[in-house]
């Protein structure tokens, strides 16, 4: 079986803030990077997985805004072990 390739990306990207006691230093909107595989794209979303399993099933998918990414910088290749299937999407 072929080893297969994905690519892995840090998305850099503003989140909404929430605080019990508002203040001037955490009533504001909180930058934020999260890396991982990009499972999915859609025209106002994107899916990022952090867990594969050799399968093809992927657990902790991150749905991030469109509107809310800064930035995509890909990190690198990662080259699965022996064994491991594409990873599915998830809206299929």
């Amino acid at each position: 079986m072929k080893q297969i390739k994905i690519p892995i990306h840090a998305i850099h990207w503003i989140d909404a803030a929430s605080a019990r006691e508002p203040s001037p230093t955490n009533a504001t909107l909180s930058p934020a990077i999260d890396i991982g595989y990009i499972i999915e794209r859609h025209k106002d979303r994107i899916i990022l997985i952090r867990q594969i399993f050799d399968y093809g099933d992927s657990r902790h998918a991150m749905t991030i805004p469109n509107k809310g990414i800064v930035k995509i910088i890909k990190v690198g290749m990662l080259t699965m072990p022996k064994g491991f299937k594409t990873p599915r999407k998830i809206n299929e």
